[in-house]
């Protein structure tokens, strides 16, 4: 009887040893994965930090509407021209001339007008018309 006992508690005590290191295991991978899967996150934040770091214009997600690519949208240049605010296409053609005195605008405005900037696409090209025409 005495061996039959001891069998039984060498097989509970076998047994729970092997739980004992599943449980282990499932611990240290579960760990393991936690700190990978955080490290990882941070990784991927300061890349995206760093790759929006120099963007210096803003595209709305495309619409429906938006059927061309990127590359092939229209580009306008915006600058002063015999006093108002002059739209020009990709050519330099004269598309439209605002009503707006540049000599009315904040000199901050009369200098980037003086140079002139180049705007990507008739959805951006309308919201500067709305800012200066209103």
């Amino acid at each position: 009887m005495k061996s039959s006992n001891c069998n039984k508690i060498n097989f509970v005590l076998k047994i729970t040893a092997i739980y004992a290191i599943l449980m282990l295991a499932i611990l240290v991978i579960s760990l393991w994965l936690t700190f990978h899967s955080s490290n990882t996150d941070e990784i991927v934040t300061e890349e995206k930090l760093i790759q929006t770091e120099y963007v210096y214009v803003v595209k709305d997600e495309p619409q429906e509407s938006d059927t061309e690519a990127p590359d092939t949208e229209k580009i306008y240049t915006v600058h002063e021209y015999m006093g108002k605010i002059g739209i020009f296409d990709k050519n330099g053609t004269l598309i439209k001339v605002l009503e707006v005195y540049v000599k009315t605008l904040p000199e901050a405005d009369k200098r980037i007008l003086e140079e002139g900037f180049d705007v990507v696409g008739e959805k951006q090209l309308n919201s500067i018309i709305e800012d200066y025409d209103g």
